[in-house]
């Protein structure tokens, strides 16, 4: 027989749930990384949440999704990427999705947009994960309180 009374098994599923809405929350939580001065990463919400790209100075970005493009052509624009600054890769969120063959692309349309800042590295220094339980984290070295800063590629 139990010892747990029903007000302690509501309390453990009250608690349970606001656990899981509190990771349900942080998985759509627009979010940036600065990888190196000058090039970005960030998770899907970021790419459409003007508040987050103007942050974070960003003025171009490669999008890797299985959505249809067009759909986010009102979102992306209305947070002031320009249309020949928003790079699409049609692919799927699959650890069998072949994404090698769109890298040369992705490449060369980095180089076209990178800032100087970017474009002086003769290599890209990988910085440790700050956050293990998402894709992104917030960017450590964050420049919003910089008007000057330059812009970046997300």
């Amino acid at each position: 027989m139990s010892d747990i009374t029903e007000t302690e098994k509501i309390e453990q599923a009250r608690i349970k749930e606001q656990d899981r809405n509190r990771r349900w929350e942080m998985a759509y939580k627009a979010r940036i990384r600065q990888i190196v001065p000058g090039l970005c990463l960030g998770n899907v919400q970021a790419s459409h949440h003007k508040e987050t790209l103007l942050r974070n100075h960003i003025n171009a970005m490669v999008s890797l999704t299985d959505a249809h493009w067009t759909w986010w052509r009102s979102t992306t624009r209305s947070a002031g990427i320009p249309e020949d600054r928003h790079k699409w890769v049609q692919c799927v969120d699959s650890s069998t999705q072949n994404l090698l063959v769109h890298m040369s692309d992705i490449c060369d349309f980095i180089d076209q947009m990178a800032c100087p800042a970017l474009s002086s590295l003769s290599s890209l220094h990988v910085q440790p994960e700050q956050d293990a339980d998402t894709h992104t984290a917030t960017n450590a070295n964050d420049r919003s309180s910089d008007a000057n800063a330059p812009p970046k590629l997300y």
